[in-house]
């Protein structure tokens, strides 16, 4: 009678425990409901393992964005340096082992097991080791381990339903944790580039078309991206020059935009100096190699119409060639750049070339956007294409939207890699 009195003492106390556990995992249900904060996420989930099985020490392991290794996320009664330096290759060891397989192993002995490597002392010694899958819509996202030092009641197999429940239940509130973190991320990326693009609209017009007495001007950007990476304008200058100019900066975003909008100033502010090309090109590079901003750059070609003469005056720092077709239809690219990019060197002396333009030839500036945009295929349009297309120009149209008009034809909707912008200077016929 003592015996059945006994036994259904322990299955009463037995199923209090259940049902505490139960409720252990239903508050944590409802607190990773409620938070979506990565840490939090994996701080709720540790604790709530440990105190349903009373272990003393646990880790949460999470693959790294190539999937090579896991490492630790989230500790509780590690040593930092453990932390900090474990890496499991799946496959080995038995962390390894289960985020291979996407099934739990619990040992109950660890000193009898020997796929239990490791042998600590004093406070980190485990006696019993439990290593749960997290796994969310059919793919494990890492492991969760918990483990009791040797003087500690170890759980057993009676533990694992729930540690398995436990772990899959973390592993869907990692998966929405992540994805609210990454659509947070997200989110700010794109008030970044909205924040970026209205720098550059405020300063650099996406066409421009202008009309004097001696040339007609035109330029065009086609953004890759939101915000754009080149630069461009056509400036009335002293005695009646008139000075252009396209920049292509690399990088791109927030810190593209903000270089460009110093470069955008300081290019205005040294022509009304001296238009004179080299001398604005010398005096730009020094600007910006006195104040680098973290190795940006920019490419540049510059010229300066003089005017009632039939030439301008053109440099180039590491800008591709500029092209010239003539009234006859002849077409050439002008020599390569002897000078590197705006910001790389100091003390660069620039030095300008005269080209000449008699009444109805056109001068194109381009950037590496346009001759390395590829078509479905993967063909580069390419300088020769290029040059094909301008010599097709009949001069009946604007030649920045026919030359645009020509590479969209070839690219199809192939999206571009780079921004595509031109800009043309014809002298009135």
């Amino acid at each position: 009678m003592n015996d059945d009195k006994s036994n259904f003492e322990e299955r009463i106390q037995f199923l209090e425990s259940e049902v505490e556990n139960l409720k252990r995992v239903q508050e944590c249900t409802a607190s990773l409901i409620s938070s979506l904060d990565f840490d939090e996420t994996l701080h709720i989930i540790l604790r709530t393992a440990r105190d349903t099985v009373g272990a003393k020490q646990g880790s949460i392991l999470l693959y790294n964005s190539e999937l090579t290794h896991l490492a630790i996320a989230y500790a509780v009664g590690l040593r930092e340096e453990t932390v900090k330096h474990t890496r499991i290759i799946p496959g080995e060891g038995i962390a390894g082992q289960v985020a291979q397989s996407g099934e739990p192993i619990l040992v109950e002995n660890i000193d009898e097991d020997p796929r239990y490597k490791e042998r600590r002392t004093g406070s980190e010694r485990s006696n019993a080791f439990a290593c749960l899958p997290m796994n969310c819509h059919g793919k494990t996202l890492g492991v969760m381990n918990l483990s009791h030092p040797g003087e500690e009641i170890p759980f057993n197999q009676n533990s694992l339903p729930l540690l398995v429940a436990l772990a899959n239940q973390a592993a869907v509130a990692i998966a929405h944790s992540e994805l609210h973190r990454s659509l947070v991320e997200k989110e700010k990326l794109e008030q970044q580039i909205e924040t970026a693009r209205s720098i550059q609209e405020s300063f650099i017009a996406p066409q421009i078309y202008i009309q004097n007495e001696e040339f007609m001007f035109s330029a065009r950007n086609v953004a890759a991206r939101t915000v754009g990476g080149d630069l461009y304008d056509v400036v009335e200058a002293q005695e009646g020059c008139t000075a252009f100019f396209l920049g292509d900066v690399s990088g791109k975003g927030i810190p593209a935009a903000l270089y460009m909008a110093r470069l955008f100033s300081e290019v205005h502010h040294f022509i009304g100096l001296n238009p004179e090309p080299a001398a604005v090109l010398t005096a730009l590079n020094n600007s910006l190699c006195k104040r680098p901003h973290r190795g940006m750059f920019v490419t540049m070609a510059y010229g300066l119409i003089i005017p009632k003469e039939n030439r301008a005056l053109i440099c180039n720092a590491g800008h591709p060639s500029p092209i010239v077709k003539e009234k006859n239809g002849a077409v050439h690219i002008l020599p390569p750049p002897k000078h590197p990019p705006l910001g790389l060197l100091a003390d660069i002396s620039f030095t300008s070339h005269e080209v000449q333009l008699h009444p109805g030839d056109l001068m194109l500036l381009h950037t590496d956007g346009v001759n390395e945009a590829t078509n479905t295929s993967g063909d580069e349009f390419g300088t020769s294409r290029l040059e094909q297309a301008i010599r097709q120009f009949n001069g009946e149209n604007d030649p920045v939207d026919f030359l645009i008009d020509q590479l969209e034809s070839f690219t199809g909707n192939h999206p571009a890699h780079d921004d595509i912008t031109m800009l043309s200077a014809t002298r009135n016929a």
